[in-house]
């Protein structure tokens, strides 16, 4: 396999799993499953990726974490809700 094609397959991978992790219906598989991936990206030979990605789901950037509460849709609140309280605290 194309080494290119397979950075990017992981990435994307790696992106569905963050995605759905914020779902809690599926938190804790989907955790599992990012576990699961981390060990797959070293088997794999991409142990510089997979402690890479080990780093950022254990403790990602205060930017990164701010963005993600800014950008994402999952559970977000209805349109007209007051959740200014959350941004003053």
């Amino acid at each position: 396999m194309d080494h290119d094609k397979a950075d990017q397959h992981y990435a994307d991978f790696a992106a569905y799993l963050e995605y759905a992790a914020g779902e809690m219906t599926f938190q804790r598989y989907v955790q599992s499953a990012m576990s699961r991936f981390t060990g797959t990206l070293a088997i794999a030979g991409h142990v510089s990726h997979a402690i890479e990605y080990f780093k950022f789901q254990i403790l990602p950037s205060a930017k990164t974490i701010l963005d993600n509460v800014d950008t994402s849709t999952l559970d977000a609140p209805i349109k007209g809700t007051d959740i200014s309280w959350v941004h003053d605290q």
